[in-house]
């Protein structure tokens, strides 16, 4: 059989061994179908062409790596593998050879441990073992203890035996029985750990064990309990921007913002001691505080009257500013405000405000009456704010200076006592005066001061101007114009309109023995016409029949007019 050219060629290419190559095939080498066998740096693999592209194939018995970094999986989402057996030297996870760490297996083959880029070992599942919870703790996560008391899972928090580390427990075995979720913190190593959040049901936590506990101990009612710090101090350290609360070693709730003033949350305190007068802060640190103070010595069969009213019932202090306690008792019928307790201050005094004469419906009467008039005066007294209910001991009385003291009741509405007195027969600017005597008044145990300034009433006569015909007498002053002068300034007569008939004289007349008149003039001419004045003197007798002798001024014979005199 003879052979032409091209069957010659196939069959001599047949017969061509594969050759062994050491690089990966460039893509413009070979044809689709060609293969060839190639020596790499991780194995001898066998390359194919199809559809212009090389394709590797795997090589059971050396390396699996990708051509290029992340271009290979394992099954799919879809697909996922089945079993996955791995030797206990690791498994590698990293982008690149620098930043790469591993997982592999403890050597006693109990734990799973993590060893990062620099060396570093850490566990990361496994079970913790021993027979002791709570106890030679590695800053594992443990999740299912292996000893036989103890099967609860448990989350570690921290690193070596140092127990400073926090515990997630829903252990049974921590230092309480019955817990629900649990994180605990030791205050120090191999010390009994402390609660800081603890899920409780029926076991109380005793009070060694300080921290927060949310609880619902005794009932179904949730709760937060607080254990104060046991370290001798009432203070807690605070954060910025952030609120704490905790319990003192006096058994107190404070709050803090940030670093703050701590406030004192126990608002209303009780007890029998006295709070001091001179430090708000010592019953109640906090303004809105409220202390109680009740007195000892209750009987079991009951409260008697003593305690029930009266300076043995209980005294309430409440701190209304950075300064001021106000401090009210019972006077027997209700409380009432007493007196304040000030840092630093001087307790106001309670006193008399104003002692006033005046009539039958205590409305004030005028400072000044004609002369020999007949008056019935009482006397009104009012107090200052210090003084707030009763006036005890005394009780005070109204001093006058016509006769005996007269008591007041002891009210603080309108405080009034009886006097009547007459002016009647009495000389012109003598006086009725009345003066606040205390005569022992006490105010919640204070003595009340005098603070009320004396009133007085004045016996005045009139002051008189007219006209009439000859030298001005007797019977001129009793039908002359007058007024009451509401002081002793008789002298000053003031501006005055007369009307005279042609040759009448125009006079002004004053008691005897006051100030004399120093100036008569025309309103509108500056001229002083006292020159032109002669001088008389006459009985008046005024409304009251109180007579006396007056000065009078009078004019030369004047024509017929009417004239605006100014005199003083």
């Amino acid at each position: 059989m003879s052979w032409d050219r091209e069957k010659r060629g196939i069959f001599q290419r047949k017969q061509e061994k594969p050759q062994i190559k050491k690089h990966i095939p460039l893509k413009s080498e070979g044809n689709d179908g060609d293969i060839t066998i190639r020596q790499l740096d991780d194995g001898v693999f066998l390359f194919f062409k199809a559809l212009g592209k090389w394709y590797k194939t795997l090589n059971t018995s050396s390396e699996v790596r990708p051509e290029t970094p992340n271009s290979m999986q394992l099954g799919s989402p879809a697909q996922p593998l089945g079993n996955m057996f791995i030797s206990s030297h690791s498994i590698h996870i990293g982008n690149t050879k620098s930043e790469q760490g591993k997982i592999s297996l403890s050597s006693d083959k109990t734990e799973l441990v993590f060893k990062n880029k620099a060396g570093d070992e850490r566990v990361v599942v496994g079970k913790k073992t021993g027979t002791s919870a709570g106890t030679a703790v590695t800053g594992t996560i443990s999740l299912g203890e292996d000893n036989v008391s103890n099967k609860e899972g448990v989350l570690h928090l921290g690193s070596g035996g140092s127990n400073n580390g926090g515990i997630i427990t829903s252990s049974s075995d921590y230092t309480e029985s019955a817990m629900g979720l649990r994180v605990l913190q030791p205050a120090t190593s191999g010390s009994t750990m402390q609660h800081i959040l603890s899920a409780k049901t029926t076991t109380a936590i005793a009070v060694a064990n300080r921290g927060v506990i949310l609880s619902t101990y005794d009932g179904p009612a949730g709760a937060i309990s607080l254990y104060g710090a046991d370290t001798g101090s009432t203070e807690a350290s605070g954060l910025a921007g952030m609120g704490t609360i905790w319990v003192s070693d006096d058994d107190k709730l404070y709050y803090r913002f940030g670093t703050g003033t701590a406030v004192d949350l126990t608002s209303v305190t009780s007890g029998t001691a006295t709070p001091s007068t001179s430090n708000v802060a010592d019953k109640t640190p906090a303004i809105g505080d409220v202390y109680i103070q009740y007195p000892s010595g209750y009987s079991s069969n009951g409260i008697n009257n003593q305690y029930a009213s009266g300076t043995s019932a209980p005294i309430i202090y409440v701190r209304v500013s950075d300064d001021v306690v106000l401090k009210m008792y019972n006077t027997g019928t209700n409380y009432r405000c007493k007196e304040h307790v000030d840092n630093g201050y001087t307790t106001p005094t309670p006193a008399s405000a104003s002692i006033t004469l005046c009539d039958s419906s205590y409305n004030a009467l005028s400072s000044y009456y004609l002369v020999g008039q007949s008056l019935n005066a009482y006397v009104k007294c009012t107090y200052n704010a210090d003084v707030t209910g009763n006036v005890y001991g005394g009780p005070p009385q109204a001093d006058f200076n016509t006769g005996s003291n007269i008591d007041f009741d002891t009210s603080n509405s309108t405080r009034t006592s009886g006097y009547n007195t007459s002016f009647s027969g009495r000389s012109r600017d003598s006086l009725l005066n009345v003066g606040w005597v205390a005569n022992g008044a006490t105010e919640g145990g204070v003595a009340v001061g005098d603070g009320a300034s004396t009133d007085y009433i004045y016996a005045r006569n009139k002051k008189l101007w007219g006209a009439c015909t000859g030298v001005p007498n007797a019977s001129a002053l009793s039908s002359a114009s007058s007024i009451t002068s509401a002081n002793n300034q008789y002298y000053n007569i003031g501006t005055k309109s007369i009307s005279n008939t042609s040759g009448q004289r125009v006079f002004f007349a004053i008691p005897s023995g006051t100030t004399a008149i120093s100036s008569i003039v025309i309103t509108g001419n500056p001229t002083n016409q006292i020159e032109g004045f002669a001088t008389t003197t006459a009985t008046y007798t005024n409304s009251n029949g109180y007579a006396e002798a007056y000065t009078i001024r009078y004019s030369q014979q004047q024509g017929a007019s009417t004239t605006s005199w100014e005199v003083g």
